[in-house]
């Protein structure tokens, strides 16, 4: 299945907010035999002070990074919030369904400098071409971003 990113959209006065989807489709057209999954996204670049902001490379896969490091024993806020079949998706297109999800993890671990203060290794590209950047208030990492 191929999954398409879709960026929350804020409501307006004929449309409700919707929020951010990937959506996964096994690419056929006709409604007979088209099978959508739309797995609804949560804490995407709201204004939360920690929250996952998506990267897409050019023409290519979209990547999410979380924009806070993650202290030992700690957990992010959550990405995925639900996982449903597509309302559009007719019981015709499949005879028994079964989708997982699996998630691509990777990370780069934070380093101390000699003083205790907290750093991005900068040389460790997250994603191909990817510049990273980290605030640091009082030695301790507050915000990274990817571009």
């Amino acid at each position: 299945l191929v999954g398409t990113y879709a960026a929350a959209t804020a409501a307006t006065a004929t449309e409700p907010a919707k929020p951010a989807t990937v959506t996964f489709t096994n690419g056929e057209t006709a409604a007979d035999k088209k099978i959508e999954i739309v797995v609804a996204l949560d804490n995407i670049g709201n204004d939360a002070p920690e929250k996952w902001t998506p990267v897409t490379e050019t023409g290519s896969h979209t990547y999410f990074y979380y924009n806070n490091d993650v202290e030992e024993g700690d957990s992010t806020s959550k990405l995925v919030d639900s996982v449903k079949l597509a309302d559009a998706t007719e019981k015709t297109a499949y005879l028994a369904f079964d989708f997982d999800l699996s998630v691509l993890l990777d990370s780069i671990q934070v380093t101390m400098d000699e003083s205790g203060k907290e750093n991005l290794p900068m040389n460790q590209p997250w994603t191909p071409g990817a510049t990273g950047t980290a605030t640091v208030t009082d030695g301790e990492i507050t915000s990274i971003s990817w571009t």
